[in-house]
This record gives structure tokens, sequence and C-alpha cells, in this order.
């Protein structure tokens, strides 16, 4: 049978993340299949906030370069997407998000990326007991139930589900169903180390589920963050305008019957990008034709240059080749140069020791902000 697939879009915990006390760890085993899937090690973000990388993911091409972002718009997204490319191999696809429909205009977004269906908070059921996890939302566990119905009615065809889980976002209330753990001092570092041990709870949940209904052998997972989260390590906080590696880092799992059996590693790095054509190639299919700049995860190789760009127009972009990061401030600020192989806390700027590549990674980060742009004018 045609392998399901299941996509989900989670927010990591901070790079800068001081290890919890020994007594509380903050992902509860088993969370997620990582034993059998090797994670990838240098999984980056392209543009941090979650309706651009929303719509970087299952497209594989850059968001546009737009304040506000132009994806909701009508015919704001020209190529076909992940859920359209399945349709035509006679998969149902499905969009769950545990927060209210018209947040960020994530009901058109959605519609505009071709899914069959979208669930948000609005359409969960009832949602008594569950608690409210930030100011648009309600935590994780509410999108269980209907995960179970639609599968009832729709796992006997080949489907795609994507999960956007949303419990580790600003204002970080933390819900208190799998208990609270001093992970941190500070109070709202604290209640975000929380959040991020609540979500951890659901994946497990989520996958015991599949297991129930008979579906998570043969079904591939994704794993993806959509941004990291920054707590002042740069003087910044959230992940909207944090061009460093705490605002860009993400998590790239990927969970395959049969797949990365031989204990093999992910070490080059990857991106949002990759997503599209890894889950094609894991479920059989070929791509032809079409725009996608990513790769399979297994093709990454060292010599692969990842650039990523701010929320704001004229915020913040940069680049990341081997172990050299470039950040472009637009000239609000001077630009940046870390060697992240002895300085992964990106404390120690070489711009000034280093004009010449500084000046080349300038002209190229902003060819290639010009040329993403140019695709959708």
């Amino acid at each position: 049978r045609t392998p399901p697939l299941v996509l989900t879009l989670a927010p990591p915990p901070a790079r800068a993340t001081p290890p919890p006390p020994p007594a509380h760890a903050t992902t509860p085993p088993p969370a997620a299949p990582a034993a059998q899937s090797p994670p990838a090690e240098r999984a980056h973000a392209h543009a941090p906030p979650p309706p651009p990388a929303t719509a970087a993911v299952p497209r594989g091409t850059e968001p546009h370069f737009r304040t506000p972002n132009t994806e909701s718009n009508e015919r704001g997204i020209a190529t076909r997407c992940l859920p359209e490319l399945l349709s035509d191999q006679g998969y149902q696809s499905v969009y769950m998000m545990p927060h209210i429909a018209d947040f960020e205009d994530w009901n058109r977004l959605v519609a505009n990326l071709g899914f069959d269906e979208f669930i948000p908070l609005e359409k969960m059921g009832d949602t008594t007991g569950f608690e409210w996890a930030h100011y648009f939302g309600m935590e994780d566990d509410v999108m269980l139930d209907p995960t179970r119905k639609w599968l009832e009615e729709h796992g006997d065809e080949p489907f795609f589900v994507t999960y956007l889980t949303a419990t580790p976002h600003h204002d970080y209330r933390a819900p208190k169903r799998y208990g609270r753990h001093d992970f941190a001092e500070e109070e709202i570092f604290n209640r975000y180390l929380n959040a991020v041990h609540y979500q951890d709870h659901f994946l497990r949940n989520l996958f015991d589920l599949y297991r129930e209904l008979g579906l998570y052998e043969e079904t591939v997972f994704v794993l993806v963050g959509d941004h990291g989260q920054a707590f002042y390590e740069h003087g910044r906080m959230g992940h909207s305008n944090v061009p460093y590696q705490e605002g860009l880092t993400v998590p790239f799992l990927v969970h395959a019957p049969g797949a990365f059996q031989d204990g093999r590693r992910l070490p080059d790095i990857v991106n949002h990008l990759d997503v599209l054509p890894t889950a094609i190639s894991l479920l059989g299919f070929e791509l032809q034709g079409g725009v996608h700049r990513g790769r399979p995860v297994w093709q990454a190789d060292a010599d692969r240059t990842t650039r990523f760009h701010c929320w704001m127009e004229r915020e913040c972009a940069g680049s990341v080749h081997r172990s050299w990061k470039y950040v472009h401030h637009f000239g609000e600020r001077p630009d940046e140069l870390f060697d992240l192989s002895s300085d992964p806390e990106e404390h120690v700027n070489l711009a000034a020791r280093f004009p010449g590549r500084v000046e080349r990674q300038r002209e190229t980060v902003l060819r290639w902000r010009r040329d993403v742009n140019a695709a959708y004018e």
C-alpha cells in the first residue's frame, strides 16, 4: 500500500538552554521515534516566523520576503505544493492546528497550500477540559480526538496529515496537564521549557494513537521546527527577527518504514526546503518539473550554503557555509561574521578581520534576496 505521510511543525527549545536538573528531562522518552531516526544535526530555518516557514516547507521554495506575508493573498502561491502533488497520487490531505483560524491569515494560507481540509481550533469539537496555551490557541492535545476521527474515516486510503503544534508559543502559559517542573530560575524561560515538555508528551500521544490504529509502522513521519527561540542570548527575545543560531536552528527528524537502518548520521546543513523532496522520495515518488530548491536530507553535503531572512523586510539576512556565519543588518548596525567551529555562541565578530569574505557574502545574500522576491512579482 502507498505509505501515508505525517508532517509535524514543532518549535524546539532554545539552543542556549542550560541542561535541566537531572531529576527532570524536558523530553520524556519515547517522545519521538529518535532511536530509529537520525536527526539532522545542522538543520536551519529560512525565515523564522511560523507563516513563512509554513509556506516554505510544503512547497520546497523560499517564502516571499515581504511584510506582511503575501502567501495568504489571492494567488499568493504560484507553485504546486505537497498536498496538490500528493493529490495526483490519490492522497487525501488535512491541516490541523490548535489555534484560531484567522490568526495571521492562516485560513487563507492553508487554502493556498492546497490542503483538502483545514481543522483549526474552531473545528476541534468539544474543548471542555483543555487549557489555553497562549493568547490565540489551546494545548496541542486538543488535536488528538479530531485526529482519531479523521483517520478512522480516511485511514484506509493514502493520506497526508500536517500538524502545527503551538503549545510552546508566546506567552508560554504552559498547560499543567503533565505537571510543572523547575527547569530554569527565570519564570518566563521556565514556562517555555515546561511548554516544550508538554509538547513532547503530545508527540508521544500522537505516535501512540497511530500505533493504536495500526498505522504507525507504515507511515512516514517528518518532524521539523518552524523556528528557534531566543531568550536574550544576543539581546533579542522571540524568533521573528533573530538572525542568530538560537533563532535559526531547528529540529529535523525523519522516521520511515525500513529507512535509515544503517545507523547513518546526517551531519551536514539541511533546511526547510529539503522537507518536500525528502518526503516525496521516501514515499516512493520522483519530482518532475517545477521549481523546488531542496534535496533529500541524505544528499546534503559539507559544502552546502544555507541562507536566511528575518521577518521584517530590511531587518536582517545572512548565510551559513561550513563553519562561517554571515549576518547582514541593512545598515542598522555593522555586518557580522562568525566562525561557528570556534565560537558557536556567536560572540566574536570577525568581520573586520575578513573584509573580503564579508563583501562577497553580502553580495551573494542580497542577490539571493532579490531573486527570491522577483519570483513573486
